[in-house]
Parts: structure tokens; sequence; C-alpha cells
């Protein structure tokens, strides 16, 4: 028998390859009960699940209570997160972590992809980044989720990022870059060095307005920048 009562509280008792697994079922009131709760527990053993996280926090929860505090202690862009977490919460928020599948999540990319662009009324393709980049940000919540023993694995693992994303980058061509500098005078003036600075050494703008005096070494014409 793996089942006996001890204390008024029923455990179980296994051995399974020479492994050995014992608790208490906290639930169980009657044998029956505890038998059930038994072949339960040898069932997830066999399958590799015992003792794994079960993922009964919903999406939106472990967002707002775990992910969102640590983007903004660990990210620069954590706004940007927030924002696009939009259409992944209004997809996946009410699903517990333990509910969202690879195949959910290719429904998910699949219908997002097919979604177009409504801004002043204008309607356009979705880009394929756009999608990724919400992909990425979902793998990224869950390995989040996994380390904080939230999620017992990251099923964005088993999903591909679309095919065909272009990385564009983009410079301004020298007539607009003097229509630019035109529009810097009045009341704009001021910026004009600031962006100056910016075409020349194509810095972030988080990068240029974290710059201090020590980080300019004007006699040598240099500008050292930290954490970029």
């Amino acid at each position: 028998m793996t089942v006996r009562k001890r204390g008024g509280r029923w455990h179980y008792d296994l051995m399974i390859e020479r492994v050995r697994y014992r608790g208490a079922i906290q639930t169980a009131r009657t044998k029956s009960q505890a038998e059930h709760a038994e072949a339960k527990v040898r069932l997830e053993i066999h399958e590799g699940k015992y003792g794994r996280p079960s993922g009964t926090r919903t999406l939106d929860d472990f967002v707002e209570k775990v992910y969102t505090t640590w983007a903004k202690a660990n990210k620069k862009s954590w706004k940007i997160d927030i924002s696009r977490l939009k259409p992944i919460l209004a997809f996946f928020g009410k699903k517990r972590l333990s509910e969202v599948s690879p195949f959910l999540i290719e429904k998910y990319k699949i219908q997002r992809r097919a979604t177009p662009v409504i801004s002043k009324n204008k309607i356009k393709p979705r880009m394929v980044a756009s999608v990724n980049r919400e992909l990425r940000l979902l793998s990224r919540i869950f390995r989040l989720a996994v380390s904080s023993k939230e999620a017992a694995e990251n099923p964005c693992r088993e999903v591909r990022i679309l095919m065909g994303e272009q990385h564009r980058t983009r410079y301004l061509l020298p007539e607009e870059e003097g229509r630019l500098m035109a529009t810097l005078i009045g009341p704009r003036s001021h910026l004009c060095n600031m962006v100056t600075l910016a075409i020349n050494t194509g810095l972030r703008a988080n990068e240029l307005f974290g710059l201090k005096r020590e980080d300019v070494d004007f006699h040598r014409d240099v500008l050292y920048i930290k954490h970029t």
C-alpha cells in the first residue's frame, strides 16, 4: 500500500526506479480520495511533471505584479514594453501560464500578421518585425516566469519567428539635414548643438542626455559612452 494515514492526514509513499517520492495529500478526506491523488502523482512522475510549477497564475496577473516591476528596474525601454503588451494581454491575458501553448502562440502570430495597422484613416499591412518584437517580448515574459518558478517551461521556444524581417538603417540626406537645421532657430535654437551631435555621432537619445562633463574630452574631441 502506498497511501497511509498519519496524524489525521493521508500521505503517499512511492519508490520508482530507486527514487523515493513521498508527501502529504492535503485535500484527501477518504482512502479512496488519497488513492486517486496518489495515482495522479504517479502519472506526473512518469510524465516528468512531478514537482514542476503548475503555472496557475494568469498571464495578465504575472505581467502586472512581476514582469512590469522587473522591467522598470532592468530595462530602459520598459515603456515601449508596456505599449507592446496591449495586444498580447488582449489575446492571452486571462489565460493561465500553463494554458499558453505553442499552438496558441502560433495562432496569435498568424492573427497578428493578418491584422492591418489603421492610423489616421490609413490602412497598411502589419510589419513582420512588429509581430516578431511582440513574440520576443512574450518569450521574455515566460523566461522570467520560468526563473520565478511560476511556469514549468517557455512555450515560445517551440515557435519560430516570422521570416522576411527587413532591417532598415535610415540616414538623413544632405538636403534633409539642411532643412532640419534651418528650423532650429528662435525658440528652437537651443537644440542646434544637440541635433548636430546626434547627426554626427549616431547616439541614442538616452545616451546623449546621459552625457556628463567627465565623459567629454574637449582636447581630443572624443566622447566616452558608458553602458551602451
